[in-house]
Protein backbone atom coordinates (compact mmCIF):
# COMPACT_ATOMS: atom_id res chain seq x y z
CA UNK A 1 0.00 0.00 0.00
CA UNK A 2 1.29 3.35 -1.01
CA UNK A 3 0.26 6.78 -1.44
CA UNK A 4 1.51 7.73 -4.91
CA UNK A 5 3.20 5.50 -7.14
CA UNK A 6 6.34 7.94 -8.21
CA UNK A 7 9.26 8.53 -5.87
CA UNK A 8 11.55 6.88 -3.79
CA UNK A 9 9.13 4.65 -1.35
CA UNK A 10 6.95 4.09 -4.05
CA UNK A 11 9.73 2.65 -6.11
CA UNK A 12 10.78 0.51 -3.13
CA UNK A 13 7.29 -0.61 -2.99
CA UNK A 14 7.04 -1.61 -6.26
CA UNK A 15 10.47 -3.67 -5.83
CA UNK A 16 9.50 -5.70 -3.18
CA UNK A 17 5.79 -5.79 -5.05
CA UNK A 18 7.52 -7.40 -8.09
CA UNK A 19 9.81 -9.60 -6.27
CA UNK A 20 6.98 -11.21 -4.06
CA UNK A 21 5.40 -11.86 -7.63
CA UNK A 22 8.48 -13.52 -9.01
CA UNK A 23 8.82 -15.66 -5.89
CA UNK A 24 5.21 -16.81 -6.52
CA UNK A 25 3.66 -15.10 -4.05
CA UNK A 26 0.12 -13.61 -4.48
CA UNK A 27 0.52 -9.92 -4.10
CA UNK A 28 -1.35 -7.11 -4.69
CA UNK A 29 -0.56 -3.41 -5.05
CA UNK A 30 -2.52 -0.51 -3.88
CA UNK A 31 -2.00 3.09 -4.58
CA UNK A 32 -4.24 5.92 -3.64
CA UNK A 33 -3.01 8.50 -6.26
CA UNK A 34 -1.84 7.33 -9.55
CA UNK A 35 0.16 9.49 -11.85
CA UNK A 36 2.06 6.20 -13.92
CA UNK A 37 0.09 4.38 -16.43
Amino acid sequence: MNTYDTGGAANACIRLHEGLLNADVDSKLLVLHKKKM
